[in-house]
């Protein structure tokens, strides 16, 4: 028991590590050579590979190859163990991969690397879509356990989140002058960007939900400047809201139903975006909550694991007349990362209670 509680002490702590680590990172080779050097500690392997799709394209590259001299691989989809994966998005656990007519033994013939055991997991952004594969190979000890499969699952939501972080980071300087027409504008979205990820260290080791997602909501309220920032969120079986700020004492909470922006969200799954200031025809129960008249408003979900996606919401845009699509995009990103901040708090409770429960 003791060696087991070592071990869950030793992944928890690694986990941790990791978390910070990817939450820092922004140049994407380093981000990619970070993951897998960090995969194949913690799972005692000989080594990892993280495949990600091709844009447009059905295809899957790989600048990150541990133990030989390839820089990059491509593969398309439905091609060997990764392929299938990236095209079915069903995990992979093969304890002897020649047994598995799945396997294309070509990349072991051509580098003289002999594969034996495999784990293969998809990797998804806060859209659930497939952005990529996370592949780790020879456990040192045997095959991959149930265990690795559940500590692989954390990590590739992490590695997406902060992967998909990245291509954004990127795609902001090397647009910017396209995007931006004055130097001011410029700066206004590098401090943006640095905003989201000063909010993601801030919370990448806080284990209370209540207090991420005020941290949160108060970040966002001051990223895209707005009179209220909302959160709907499936708890407990029922839809619960939390603002800032906060409503005053005593103020019920705002009815979820169709006449709130953030309850069309959750049912549709299509992101709302109210462009024009002052839309006398648009109402709002959350917004008529925090006592405002309705002026502009963007939604999208938010992907927390829970049985229904929660929504975060944005009233009222200061400074500017209505949202830009691209605040909708920020929000949108910053929502993703709300609920992986808001799963990893659930994981790492579950895992100190196991740790108590086995104590």
């Amino acid at each position: 028991m003791q060696r087991e509680l070592d071990v869950l002490r030793t992944r928890l702590g690694a986990m941790q590590e990791i978390s910070a680590a990817l939450s820092s990172e922004l140049n994407l080779d380093r981000l990619l050579r970070l993951i897998m050097d960090k995969t194949t500690l913690l799972l005692n392997a000989d080594r990892s590979t993280l495949y990600l799709m091709e844009d447009n394209e059905p295809e899957l590259w790989a600048k990150v190859i541990q133990g030989n001299d390839l820089k990059e691989i491509r593969i398309n989809v439905g091609e060997g163990v990764a392929g299938w994966v990236a095209e079915t998005g069903q995990p992979v656990n093969i304890a002897n991969v020649h047994e598995d007519e799945r396997f294309n033994a070509d990349f072991d013939e051509r580098t003289g690397f002999r594969t034996e055991t495999m784990l293969c997991l998809p990797m998804r952004n806060h859209q659930s879509e497939i952005v990529g594969v996370i592949q780790v190979l020879n456990k040192a000890d045997g095959p991959f356990t149930v265990e690795d499969e559940h500590l692989l699952s954390g990590i590739s939501s992490q590695a997406a989140v902060s992967i998909e972080n990245s291509k954004l980071y990127l795609d902001v300087v090397s647009k910017n002058v396209a995007l931006l027409d004055t130097q001011s504008r410029l700066e206004q979205r590098l401090s943006e960007i640095d905003a989201l990820y000063q909010m993601e260290q801030k919370t990448s080791d806080e284990s209370d939900e209540n207090a991420i997602i005020q941290m949160v909501l108060e970040e966002t309220q001051s990223i895209i400047p707005s009179a209220q920032a909302v959160l709907m969120s499936w708890t407990d079986h029922e839809w619960k809201t939390q603002f800032y700020p906060p409503l005053p004492d005593g103020c019920p909470p705002p009815a979820v139903d169709e006449h709130s922006i953030a309850y069309h969200v959750a049912n549709t799954g299509e992101a709302h975006r109210s462009t024009s200031i002052l839309n006398k025809e648009q109402t709002d129960s959350f917004t008529e909550a925090a006592g405002l008249e309705f002026q502009s408003c963007i939604a999208v979900q938010m992907p927390d694991g829970s049985e229904k996606q929660g929504v975060l919401q944005l009233i009222n845009r200061r400074n500017q007349v209505g949202y830009t699509e691209t605040n909708l995009k920020l929000l949108t990103v910053l929502a993703g990362q709300l609920g992986a901040t808001i799963r990893r708090a659930r994981a790492r409770i579950e895992e100190l209670k196991a740790n108590r429960l086995a104590a």
